[in-house]
């Protein structure tokens, strides 16, 4: 996949993120995760902090030079001492670094219409040089119900 049909997947992702088909297979983003608080609540989880395995997969293609794996992971980290729970994991890609990345988070970047072969180089970029803003990697999952 080039960074301009990963680009066009997520974009299109987003525009249309119902659960219906995207362009190039399923959604980018999954619409199903929630987390469960206190006293019984439910709320669902912003798809844009849970990518579909095929979006992972694409991420992937794309970052093979930098050697990601896939770790399913929370969508974020809330820490070992809270009172909510996520009922799914989504993917991340951890890096040889130890550095672990939400793919929904990364791959939202590619959907904010900069030119893909840019955005692809100032993503790898912040994964070399570990430049990106804590609270985006995570090495601390935090509870998980499944």
């Amino acid at each position: 996949m080039t960074p301009q049909q990963f680009s066009d997947f997520i974009t299109s992702s987003i525009q249309s993120n119902n659960g219906q088909q995207g362009i190039a297979g399923p959604p980018a983003f999954v619409n199903s995760v929630m987390v469960a608080g206190l006293y019984g609540s439910v709320n669902f989880i912003n798809p844009l902090y849970c990518a579909s395995p095929q979006c992972a997969t694409y991420l992937i293609s794309l970052l093979s030079d930098l050697s990601p794996t896939v770790v399913n992971l929370p969508p974020y980290p809330l820490g070992n001492s809270n009172p909510y729970a996520f009922n799914a994991v989504v993917p991340w890609l951890k890096f040889p670094s130890g550095l672990t990345l939400n793919v929904a988070q990364l791959a939202s970047c590619f959907g904010h219409g900069y030119d893909p072969n840019t955005m692809l180089a100032w993503v790898k970029w912040q994964i070399a040089s570990a430049a990106f803003a804590e609270g985006f990697a995570s090495t601390d999952p935090g509870p998980f119900v499944g």
